[in-house]
């Protein structure tokens, strides 16, 4: 696929070699926010079908539409005209691809009433489309699924460095002698990134009876919810891994004659210590309660604009310099403090692949996401227990 875009633009026997192909991918890049059609590769050899002019819908201009229609600045018709033709890329050709594609199945709709007929071809407007939707969910349901720092890479391998000496600086150093020379230990590490993925299939006969909601796209947005309340899921679970060192909170948040504050000093004094700048907190809907609730808290807090506390709050402020990460997938009677720069979440290419089984008479697709949640240093993240 390592065509130049000017081939990509003049050549159609290309064009028409990905509409028609019989196993499509459409993969989003995280490292653009685009999605690419490709009609060959392995999905974990997705980052090779980064292709110019392969590259449809642009996922943040997607979400920008879905957005407005949530809050009701789009009518229904000019929402559909928008997602059916107004997201794909005008520069290289995707938006008139969209609505010759979309004429092609009105008139398939009307010539194929009871046979469940659909055209084969054009199948990557439909995979990049289906690709958004999934996709495009991510700001719904949990906050945690961004708690993490985001590094996006094309590929399915991380490297990064790790520092096995740190520098000291030389002090008073009387003129005319030579500064010392000095420099950090370091290691390169590796990582390989693992695959998530659901695998959703229909046979014809779904689409020969009458049925009154679209089976297909009623599946692609569960599939989308679930992928969010996954990822969300395997954050809570980094952020309480029972390798984690804790550190008892001096009692209930909840009690009056005890100080939150104090305990997340506590904490954070020791990452600290360790040469750690924490910057995130993450808990519960209870815990936040009773911290809002208790005295030593609640009358520094009324005196400035509080924070909007509550389940799905995202980077409020609970102590000075730290995000505010609130989700009850976190356990309710704990809470995780850790510096942001080391506990990454490293996202590689995410899209769905489809195939055709006549035999069987069966459509499927697969969504996958290639990503690796870690801990890169244990004394950078502290749990706090006991607090609710």
């Amino acid at each position: 696929m390592g065509f130049s875009k000017q081939k990509v633009l003049i050549d159609e026997k290309i064009n028409t070699e990905m509409r028609n192909s019989p196993a499509v991918v459409a993969i989003l890049n995280p490292t653009d926010d685009w999605i690419y059609v490709g009609n060959k590769g392995a999905p974990e050899e997705a980052h090779e079908n980064f292709v110019e002019g392969m590259n449809a819908i642009n996922i943040k201009d997607f979400n920008k539409v879905m957005t407005a229609y949530d809050l009701g600045k789009l009518g229904d018709s000019e929402y559909l005209d928008k997602i059916q033709y107004g997201v794909f890329n005008r520069h290289d050709g995707w938006q008139n691809r969209a609505v010759e594609y979309q004429e092609k199945m009105k008139k398939a709709a009307v010539a194929s009433v009871g046979a469940g007929v659909t055209p084969a071809d054009y199948s990557g407007i439909e995979q990049a489309t289906m690709t958004a939707i999934i996709y495009g969910l991510e700001e719904r349901t949990h906050v945690l699924q961004n708690a993490l720092r985001f590094v996006d890479i094309e590929g399915t391998r991380y490297d990064y460095p790790e520092l096995t000496s740190r520098i000291n600086i030389t002090r008073n150093i009387t003129y005319g002698l030579d500064i010392p020379i000095k420099s950090v230990g370091i290691k390169t590490n590796t990582k390989n990134l693992l695959c998530d993925a659901a695998h959703f299939a229909m046979f014809d006969d779904v689409r020969y009876r009458p049925i009154i909601v679209d089976v297909w796209r009623t599946n692609l947005e569960a599939i989308g919810v679930a992928f969010i309340r996954d990822t969300a899921t395997q954050v809570s679970e980094i952020l309480l891994d029972s390798s984690i060192s804790t550190d008892a909170a001096a009692g209930l948040w909840s009690d009056n004659t005890k100080n939150p504050y104090k305990d997340l000093a506590v904490s954070i004094n020791t990452i600290d210590t360790n040469n750690g700048r924490p910057n995130k907190f993450a808990t519960g809907d209870l815990p936040i309660a009773n911290f809002a609730g208790n005295t030593n808290t609640k009358t520094i807090q009324m005196t400035s604009q509080p924070p909007s506390f509550g389940a799905g709050t995202s980077k409020a402020t609970l102590y000075s310099g730290l995000e505010l990460w609130v989700d009850n997938l976190m356990n309710q009677t704990k809470g995780t403090l850790w510096d942001d720069f080391y506990v990454p979440f490293v996202r590689g290419p995410s899209g769905v692949g489809t195939y055709r089984e006549v035999p069987r008479f069966l459509n499927g697709n697969v969504t996958f996401q290639w990503k690796l949640m870690f801990i890169a240093d244990l004394t950078k993240i502290r749990i706090i227990t006991g607090i609710s």
